[in-house]
């Protein structure tokens, strides 16, 4: 990696080595650094969302914003090309760990799918509850 204006080669190692870190557990809150959030919102089109635990919430917490946030990380049309180096790193960081994060995914929209049918049944014999379920979806 190149050193560029704002960022030497060595800063670009540790944000490849958080990143894999981040990628490598599960994309868990603890291991989103600050140094991570910045780079990714400062060089990589991202809007910073208010802060760091914005930024995490809205990407990270939910399989639709995972997706999001990897399609608008690797199919960006104008990234500087002074963080084009770190950027392909970043991407074979995610390729090596990808099918486990698609399977991730996957589980958790199972899940949540099969949270809703039992409150689905819940709601056909509860009246109350149905009223509180059918507001899930009115918000």
């Amino acid at each position: 990696m190149k050193d560029v204006s704002f960022m030497t080669a060595k800063d670009k190692e540790l944000i490849l080595k958080q990143w894999e870190t981040f990628i490598k557990n599960g994309m868990q809150l603890k291991h989103f650094t600050d140094r991570l959030y910045k780079h990714l919102s400062l060089h990589c089109g991202f809007i910073a969302h208010y802060d760091i635990n914005g930024f995490y919430h809205t990407y990270f917490d939910n399989p639709s914003g995972i997706t999001v946030f990897f399609d608008n990380l690797f199919n960006q049309r104008y990234l500087s090309e002074d963080y084009a180096d770190l950027l392909e790193a970043m991407r074979i960081v995610y390729t090596t760990y990808q099918s486990k994060i698609n399977m991730d995914n996957h589980n958790e929209v199972g899940s949540k799918l099969r949270e809703i049918e039992e409150d689905l049944k819940l709601a056909q014999v509860s009246y109350s509850f149905a009223l509180k379920f059918l507001d899930r979806f009115n918000n």
